[in-house]
């Protein structure tokens, strides 16, 4: 004996009879009486070639709203979906941000401020391979919070 369990709390239908939810049971009952009365209605006014099609085509479309799911949305969530996609569509651009270069460019705005403030020269731009002044470092530690005694643990 097995015993189906739902891993998702959404995808739990309680069924009624015939093994069919609420929602489906209800959808074969409007299939059944708009089949009947759109053929019986339709074999009078247009042939009974033509009218059998029209009425399953009518059946079908209720039938879709009452069984199909896509992405676990009913067929009428979904259709309103893709109006809404159709309807409003959102244009999506990429905006690469390059992270390095605007630190790069905050640390030339602070230095130039320090310049101005200071009017004195700080060592330039260490991309050249040059050594640092000595305590530089050291002012920056204690910028940044950090104790220059204190060991990174």
């Amino acid at each position: 004996m097995q015993i189906k369990v739902n891993s998702e709390i959404r995808d739990i239908e309680s069924e009624l009879a015939f093994g069919l939810s609420v929602r489906k049971l209800v959808s074969v009952i409007l299939i059944f009486l708009v089949v009947v009365s759109a053929n019986i209605v339709l074999t009078r006014k247009i042939s009974p070639d033509v009218a059998s099609p029209v009425s399953l085509l009518l059946g079908g479309i209720i039938g879709m709203i009452g069984f199909v799911k896509w992405h676990k949305m009913h067929f009428e969530q979904a259709v309103l979906y893709w109006l809404h996609t159709l309807l409003c569509p959102k244009q999506l651009v990429f905006r690469g941000a390059n992270v390095y270069d605007s630190e790069i460019q905050a640390l030339r705005k602070a230095r130039i401020a320090a310049r101005k403030e200071k009017k004195v020269d700080l060592p330039k731009d260490n991309h050249s391979g040059e050594k640092a002044a000595e305590g530089t470092a050291s002012d920056t530690e204690k910028d940044a919070g950090h104790d220059s005694g204190q060991t990174g643990i």
